[in-house]
């Protein structure tokens, strides 16, 4: 044994010891490797609970070799019905590829409230050992106890990963629910019909728009509901040496979401209609900063317009042809990270402020034309040109107002 040792480990320089490479051989029971010039022996029994290596390949091949369905996105590989759920509806699109596994370390978790299974490579494979696989594809398994029960952590908030997205916005291109998809693009202003937005499906498309029915925490009545939910993705601007190095732009251009400029980091859920706008959040939480429709603009961009609000921008943007994007924060809060991503588009200067006509957003706008400064901001104010006749923001304007749109531009108001 310490023979083999010798041999594999004779090509391994001094400086891979001191930087504390760790390469083993082992037997039945006993792990023998070096660690910063140290010979260790392993008793492997007493060491079962340390972390398993896995590869990319073994993940693979055990999905492939026990017929899981799956699909690979980015370093997730993403399980059509996740094997841990105890409730599952196999005709709802929004049952499926809710399990993701981690590629790069096997820390697998299922989104849905219902489940919240998570863990490591391991648990995966133990938890599999008593479940039949086939009945992943054929139909329930056996019910297990729910993981990280939400009352007994003392959360209601369910993590959301990145990937699932892509499932929201194929719904959105599926136009299901039709119920969701009628409210985004129906034309039906009134309020029995919970005043549809109006927006055509090329513009929804135009802006990535996901929709699902979907369980999420609703923070009026403390609990987690069932609802009807539209999903806005958020970009950042890549920096300039990201921008310019061959290796990001191939990784990026890759995605089907992401640029050779933006990268999508965040997505902001929110509840359809009045009874539902109560539910509202970005996630994932602690994610990078990014900006709803900055995807729009190009690097020679001229013309932008900045709203209040995520229908706003895509009403304005259906009106004008203008690029739009939204506050991420709301009207209050003008974030230093979106003005020094303005200050990147160098051909950038003219850009139109279009926030809710009211006195709180007067006075708000006038802060934001300041602090991006007066020599290029105007403020689209509908109310100057007709006190007693105006919408109220973007989209009552894409409603009510459409053929004033260009007069409400030309006539918006330049600050000195």
């Amino acid at each position: 044994m310490l023979k083999k040792l010798s041999q594999q480990f004779q090509k391994i320089s001094t400086k891979s010891f001191k930087q504390g490479v760790f390469l083993s051989c082992s037997t039945n029971k006993i792990t023998y490797g070096f660690r910063s010039n140290r010979f260790i022996a392993k008793n492997q029994e007493s060491n079962e609970s340390s972390k398993m290596i896995i590869t990319h390949e073994e993940i693979i091949s055990f999905l492939k070799n026990n017929k899981i369905t799956y699909r690979v996105q980015r370093s997730y590989a993403q399980l059509q019905f996740c094997p841990f759920c105890s409730k599952r509806n196999f005709d709802e699109l929004s049952n499926q590829y809710t399990m993701g596994i981690n590629l790069k370390n096997g820390m697998y978790n299922c989104f849905r409230s219902s489940c919240q299974s998570k863990g490591q490579w391991k648990d995966f494979l133990q938890q599999m050992t008593h479940n039949d696989p086939k009945m992943i594809v054929d139909g329930p398994i056996h019910a297990i106890p729910k993981q990280n029960n939400q009352e007994d952590v003392g959360t209601f908030d369910q993590k959301y990963e990145l990937f699932q997205f892509h499932l929201h916005y194929q719904r959105m291109k599926l136009q299901q629910p039709k119920f969701i998809y009628e409210y985004l693009v129906g034309n039906n202003w009134e309020q029995v019909y919970d005043n549809q937005r109006g927006i055509k499906d090329e513009v929804l498309n135009k802006y990535l728009v996901g929709i699902g029915q979907d369980e999420v925490f609703d923070p009026q009545f403390k609990k987690i509901v069932m609802a009807p939910l539209i999903y806005f993705p958020m970009f950042r601007l890549l920096p300039l040496q990201q921008q310019n190095d061959s290796h990001i732009q191939n990784q990026y251009i890759q995605s089907k979401y992401n640029s050779q400029l933006y990268e999508l980091v965040s997505c902001k859920l929110r509840g359809m209609g009045k009874e539902n706008k109560y539910i509202q959040k970005i996630e994932p939480k602690n994610a990078m900063k990014g900006i709803f429709g900055l995807n729009l603009l190009t690097k020679d961009v001229k013309q932008i317009i900045l709203t209040e609000g995520e229908f706003d921008a895509m009403a304005a943007y259906q009106m004008t042809g203008i690029p739009s994007i939204s506050l991420p924060y709301g009207i209050a809060h003008f974030p230093n990270f979106l003005l020094e991503w303005i200050n990147e588009y160098k051909e950038l200067n003219n850009i139109l402020v279009w926030v809710d006509d009211d006195d709180f957003g007067r006075v708000n706008s006038h802060k934001i034309a300041t602090k991006i400064g007066h020599w290029k901001t105007r403020i689209i104010q509908p109310s100057s040109v007709n006190a007693d006749q105006y919408p109220k923001d973007a989209n009552d304007c894409l409603r009510y107002y459409p053929d004033r749109v260009q007069e409400y531009i030309s006539k918006s108001i330049t600050l000195k």
